[in-house]
């Protein structure tokens, strides 16, 4: 495990990084998606941003660094203690972390897609 810093320019936040996938994919996550980028950023101070899907909160800490009061969602158990990780690397108390799904209806997650998660 090793910790990397997001390539956010404007702010200093660290990610802990684990498989060659975090490192080509979730490090780079603001070049990938300028314009989720340019979309928070272009909210006012103290707005409030819900990251659905956070994964392991690129996009939350960005919020977060703006000053907007986060709530960062992520169903899949392994990502959300990922989540955790990075928010105690960070130690950003905007960001209120939630293991739950958002859907219209109860259910689990097929074994398939299990799987393809417990891979990354």
């Amino acid at each position: 495990m090793t910790v990397r810093l997001l390539d956010y320019p404007k702010a200093r936040i660290r990610m802990l990084v684990t498989s060659p996938v975090e490192a080509s994919h979730r490090i780079v996550a603001c070049q990938k998606q300028k314009a989720t980028v340019e979309w928070i950023e272009s909210m006012r101070p103290g707005s409030v941003f819900l990251d659905c899907g956070c994964n392991t909160g690129a996009y939350s800490f960005v919020a977060a660094s703006r000053s907007l009061t986060v709530h960062a969602v992520d169903p899949h158990v392994p990502t959300y203690h990922r989540l955790l990780d990075n928010l105690k690397l960070n130690e950003w108390a905007q960001i209120t972390p939630h293991n739950f799904a958002l859907g219209d209806h109860d259910g689990r997650i097929g074994i398939a897609h299990q799987v393809a998660w417990q891979k990354l």
